[in-house]
């Protein structure tokens, strides 16, 4: 199998040396920034090219797999692209792929019409914490999950609070149905840089089976995670 990474910074990496487990060498990076190739090559050993040749390389090779592990702003545009190409039948992208809900629906009705399979890199369910909880649940009744709570720092909402989606969908089985949110009017600085702007507030979803997630990220809270699982035995 051949693969692409386009996006040869810290997740980049990891993703060349997961490919590298899985038996995948046959892999080219893109990146926009000369010493982060740089880095990338004498990691991995991997070929590391600009990210203005990324164009043209999908035109003239064949790859099944392509990572994409860029900033937000230009992962959606990307992906579109490596879908029409109709090159690679298998996409994999670092969340969040999209800068808006609509634009991601758009970019899965589009994988779903060109046959390509679309995935979205979560990887709270590997964490300790939650091994730690998956083996609790089976080694022990603790019943039927509750709701989860969190209580963070001023962390953001697409920075950090939507991570608490997935880790709902995780406990829960199921994805939420429904959210409510109130956010702060004005926006935050992400800790991404300072042509990145979040939301801090507060939301609170469920699932159709009435389990509740709770999240306040508020622009107040300065310092540390209070996280609670509540079943139906036990928190």
């Amino acid at each position: 199998m051949r693969a692409i990474i386009v996006g040869t910074g810290r997740m980049g990496l990891v993703h060349a040396l997961a490919l590298r487990q899985n038996g995948i060498t046959d892999v080219v990076g893109f990146d926009i920034d000369k010493e982060v190739r740089a880095n990338f090559t004498s990691r991995t050993t991997l070929e590391a090219r600009p990210a203005s040749e990324l164009g043209a390389y999908i035109k003239s090779e064949e790859f099944e797999l392509a990572v994409i592990a860029t900033t937000t702003p230009s992962k959606a545009q990307i992906v579109e692209q490596l879908i029409r190409s109709r090159k690679p039948n298998t996409i994999l992208v670092e969340k969040p792929f999209a800068d808006s809900l609509m634009r991601s629906r758009d970019l899965i009705q589009l994988a779903n019409s060109q046959g390509v399979k679309l995935a979205v890199n979560h990887q709270i369910m590997f964490t300790r914490i939650f091994r730690e909880i998956a083996n609790h649940r089976k080694n022990h009744d603790v019943g039927a999950f509750v709701s989860l709570m969190v209580s963070g720092a001023n962390f953001g909402l697409a920075n950090k609070a939507a991570h608490y989606f997935e880790a709902f969908r995780v406990l829960a089985g199921n994805p939420l149905e429904g959210l409510i949110a109130r956010l702060d009017s004005s926006p935050i600085r992400s800790h991404r840089g300072a042509e990145f702007s979040d939301f801090s507030g507060f939301l609170q979803g469920w699932s159709e089976n009435d389990q509740l997630l709770t999240v306040d990220f508020s622009r107040k809270s300065r310092i540390g995670i209070c996280f609670v699982v509540s079943f139906e035995f036990g928190k």
